[in-house]
């Protein structure tokens, strides 16, 4: 059987894009117990490419965020997080902070199962070969959210057409160029 990535979509808290209820699909499968957890072959090519890209986009990310400090709660980070299984738990960070290249925050949801019994608004440290993803909210969408679109892309029901609704057009904001 092959290893799976975790990917915990925060609900709405933060008003950021949820995915309560998603088809089978290949390669994504849902459990349906304890709330949004979707389970990602750990050899999903455009999900390794969706990755690859939040990390190289990352300086933008982070100029956006020294740059608006007003709107530090717009942003938010996927960490992939060891779990008590030895697999990873996807799942958003915000309160962020960085220094170089090592970064700081506090988990935005509760986690199924991270190792060490993390919970909801614990603080967690992170490096770039952490991070799965990242998203800045403007105007009710969200910039960034690579793994969000193969997701929505991936889903042929309501729920993906809502995830998709939920970002905008280009990843990266128009204000960074």
């Amino acid at each position: 059987m092959l290893n799976s990535v975790r990917l915990l979509f925060l609900t709405a808290a933060l008003g950021w894009a949820a995915a309560p209820a998603l088809a089978d699909q290949q390669a994504i499968e849902v459990e349906r117990e304890g709330g949004n957890l979707v389970s990602v072959s750990s050899d999903d090519a455009a999900m390794d490419l969706a990755v690859a890209e939040a990390r190289r986009t990352l300086p933008i990310f982070w100029d956006l965020f020294d740059a608006y400090p007003d709107f530090s709660d717009a942003f938010g980070i996927k960490v992939g997080l060891p779990t008590t299984d030895g697999e990873l738990e996807h799942i958003w960070v915000y309160d962020l902070g960085h220094n170089g290249e090592t970064f700081s925050g506090k988990i935005a949801n509760e986690p199924f199962k991270l190792a060490g019994g993390v919970q909801k608004d614990d603080p967690v440290d992170f490096t770039v070969s952490e991070v799965t993803d990242w998203t800045i909210w403007s105007e009710g969408k969200q910039y960034g959210g690579y793994t969000v679109r193969v997701l929505a892309d991936a889903l042929n029901n309501e729920t993906g057409r809502e995830l998709r609704a939920s970002l905008h057009d280009n990843p990266i904001p128009e204000f960074a160029e």
